[in-house]
């Protein structure tokens, strides 16, 4: 619930926040769109980082491993690449790939946390 308020709040100061840094216009005017973009997905990364660290805490540190290489190598980059630079959709293309990553990730963390596997393990 605190990463859902925290992305309301983002939401709604994103662009506040982001005249802090000074930059140009232009620039502000892509950080505040990003920023608010990355405030959607507050509760999908309160599930992939909470829910992983409880994976690991657990013990279960390979699944965490995986999870986390293949969303980042196999997600971000093969599909940041494709949509970022073969399909032309520059940092829009990236920043798909970056979301479907955090989406990725948050599911394969909920559905491992789901099966209950990590109980029976010896740490």
């Amino acid at each position: 619930m605190l990463s859902v308020l925290i992305g309301v709040v983002t939401w709604f100061t994103a662009d506040p926040i982001v005249r802090v840094m000074g930059a140009t216009e232009n620039v502000n005017a892509i950080a505040s769109n990003f920023l608010r973009l990355v405030s959607v997905f507050a509760f999908v990364l309160g599930i992939m980082f909470v829910g992983g660290g409880t994976l690991r805490g657990a013990g279960d540190t390979r699944a965490t491993l995986v999870v986390t290489f293949a969303g980042i190598w196999l997600v971000r980059v093969v599909f940041g690449y494709l949509l970022g630079i073969v399909l032309g959709l520059g940092l829009f293309g990236m920043w798909i790939a970056w979301f479907s990553d955090w989406f990725v990730r948050a599911v394969l963390i909920a559905l491992r946390f789901r099966t209950g596997k990590w109980k029976t393990l010896q740490v």
